[in-house]
């Protein structure tokens, strides 16, 4: 039975050789999906690979785990060309455009200086939104490079009095908080097989602008600072059609504050801190994504 099958391959093979037939891989994705492809690279438990949708040659990757089986050489014909090369003219969208929005929680401990009255208001500071928009100019399908904006909100009020150290009552509080950040990205993005979704991740340097309004009886104060910030996102893009897709995003954003310049009445003081003021938060948000 062993020689049996020794002889068909070895007869496969040389009909394969007479004729011209071209070969081609085979991938088993853990959705039962099997995909006539070219593979290119198998390495650190990730499969790289072509295939082709809709006419057009695309590269994607699978980690291992997500991949039932593959093996060379396994269909008769090729729909990937076997003389098939990539090229740098990406002929896809050149553009893709994303607006975001969703809740966010500043991930720093509540400074040791703040009174104990206080610090229930610092805590409910940490909780509050976010929202963005990004675009980025693709120069293949994977890669793009742009400008990303986010902004976080924030705000509390205690209407009642607030007994501080010194026997100080403060007639109520009130805080507005804004963090802006704003610079140039780099974008990552990984399509699927199915060509259905892709992950997406970006990173980005930039300004980072911090605001606080404070009220406290009949006195308003303004904070302001400014340092450079550090924006990650990792998300996940469901397409909902050629040039729309929705999207779901993680981010963690973080800066730094040595210095904050206090307002009131119009007279300005810098204050030097004592320890550095993190800015640090995470955002889960969800969008849409045009891709044009």
């Amino acid at each position: 039975m062993k020689n049996k099958r020794i002889s068909r391959t070895i007869a496969f093979l040389f009909f394969a050789a007479t004729f011209g037939m071209s070969a081609q891989d085979l991938v088993v994705t853990s959705k039962n999906d099997s995909i006539n492809a070219k593979i290119t690279k198998n390495k650190k438990d990730i499969l790289y690979f072509y295939f082709v949708k809709n006419g057009e040659v695309r590269s994607t990757l699978l980690p291992l785990k997500e991949v039932q089986a593959h093996q060379k050489n396994f269909y008769l014909t090729a729909e990937v060309p076997e003389d098939y090369k990539p090229t740098n003219s990406y002929t896809g969208p050149k553009y893709r455009i994303a607006l975001n929005g969703g809740l966010s929680y500043q991930t720093a401990k509540t400074s040791s200086s703040v009174p104990d009255a206080l610090r229930d208001h610092a805590k409910q500071l940490k909780s509050g939104y976010n929202w963005g928009a990004d675009i980025h100019f693709l120069t293949s399908e994977n890669l793009g490079f742009g400008l990303k904006y986010n902004t976080f909100y924030s705000s509390n009020v205690e209407n009642k009095n607030l007994t501080l150290p010194g026997n100080t009552v403060l007639y109520g509080i009130k805080d507005v908080n804004y963090i802006h950040f704003i610079g140039p990205s780099v974008l990552f993005k990984f399509v699927s097989s199915n060509g259905k979704n892709a992950w997406v991740s970006s990173t980005s340097i930039g300004y980072m602008g911090y605001k606080q309004e404070q009220q406290t009886g009949n006195r308003n104060f303004t904070y302001t600072a400014a340092t450079l910030g550090l924006n990650l996102d990792f998300g996940y893009d469901i397409y909902l059609s050629k040039k729309l897709s929705l999207g779901l995003m993680v981010s963690f954003v973080t800066g730094s504050l040595g210095e904050v310049d206090v307002e009131e009445n119009g007279i300005s003081l810098a204050i030097e801190l004592d320890e550095r003021g993190s800015l640090s938060r995470f955002d889960f948000s969800a969008g849409l994504r045009w891709a044009l």
